[in-house]
């Protein structure tokens, strides 16, 4: 699927479908590959620091990507815009989003008391949890504020821009884990927690280089809006019409084992700390069939806004045969190399 604006049909074929769902894949992965660094540094540290991380990191990946579900509702939004080739309407949906995101990155995670009684954290967990949670919580905005632009990079056809951004991410992520953890520069040492911090930073520097090829590449320049737009309620109950669906059905996939993690630190730091090794597999597993169905919204919405349903429904039928190819392989290498 070509990157630039001439198309007139999407191409919907398995090969396009892939063009579109791998960048995703790999922005998604270098997320996971975030907590999985976390987990492996922390991991050094003791038993306890690895508990505070996987209780914080589970509570952050549940209550942020929930949040992220409405901001989802661009996607296909954008798309359908963009399939009818009505650009300036594409600039419009990205300011109202970002009005929602702005609500919705409120810092909910600062009620750190709330989550530390849920998990019965005790002692020096406690105080690495309540730490990392705090530094999420400065997060969240800038990180909701990143999401509209994911979402429209995706509609586009331009996921390998949020591809790369991730993956630079990915790289500074144990570099910055080092600074915090251990206190280098005369910054304290705030072992487990500074996981959390690092992240926090991790959040604004994405939201700083996404905001930044948004305003200044060529190809959005069809799409930018040609002034502020003040929130339109008609507009926004439209992206929550299509958003929290989204976002509910996120929060019962994501809290199955991401709840778990909080609810099993009530037994003890050795049991979170196992589930949280388990629960990196998971997530990474997750990433395939989450990737693929953000590849067909874009697709359907593009090919409904340029006036194909018939494509749409081909399009649909394809990345679901595509998905279940993913999973009878995934199921036959977890039982196959189990041990």
């Amino acid at each position: 699927m070509s990157e630039n604006l001439s198309f007139t049909k999407p191409d919907i074929s398995y090969r396009a479908i892939a063009r579109l769902a791998a960048p995703i894949l790999v922005a998604n992965i270098s997320i996971i590959g975030s907590g999985t660094i976390d987990t492996i540094m922390a991991g050094r540290l003791g038993a306890e620091h690895l508990a505070a991380v996987a209780i914080g990191n589970a509570t952050v990946i549940m209550v942020i990507l929930t949040l992220v579900g409405v901001i989802q509702s661009l996607s296909p939004l954008a798309g359908h815009h963009f399939g009818a080739r009505r650009f300036e309407r594409i600039g419009f949906e990205l300011t109202q989003s970002l009005w929602l995101s702005l609500v919705l990155g409120l810092a909910i995670l600062s009620a750190t008391d709330f989550w530390i009684s849920l998990c019965n954290a005790q002692g020096n967990v406690a105080r690495m949890l309540r730490i990392y949670l705090l530094a999420s919580a400065a997060s969240v905005p800038a990180f909701m504020l990143a999401r509209p632009f994911v979402a429209l990079n995706a509609a586009v056809n331009l996921p390998r821009v949020t591809m790369w951004v991730s993956i630079g991410l990915l790289v500074l992520k144990g570099p910055l884990n080092y600074v915090f953890m251990y206190g280098l520069f005369g910054l304290p040492a705030l072992g487990g927690a500074g996981a959390g911090v690092s992240s926090a930073l991790g959040a604004t520097v994405s939201l700083i280089a996404l905001y930044s090829y948004w305003r200044f590449s060529h190809v959005y320049d069809a799409m930018r809006p040609a002034r502020i737009y003040l929130p339109n309620w008609q507009a926004i109950k439209t992206h929550l019409k299509i958003g929290v669906p989204i976002s509910l059905s996120m929060f019962f996939e994501i809290s199955s084992f991401a709840l778990m993690a909080i609810l099993i630190g009530r037994i003890g730091t050795i049991d979170v700390a196992a589930h949280q090794i388990v629960g990196n597999t998971t997530s990474f597993i997750y990433q395939a069939p989450l990737s693929l169905g953000i590849a067909v919204s874009v697709l359907v919405a593009q090919c409904l806004g340029a006036g194909s349903p018939t494509l749409a429904r081909q399009a649909m039928i394809r990345v679901l045969r595509f998905a279940l190819g993913i999973a009878a392989v995934t199921c036959s290498c977890l039982f196959l190399f189990r041990h």
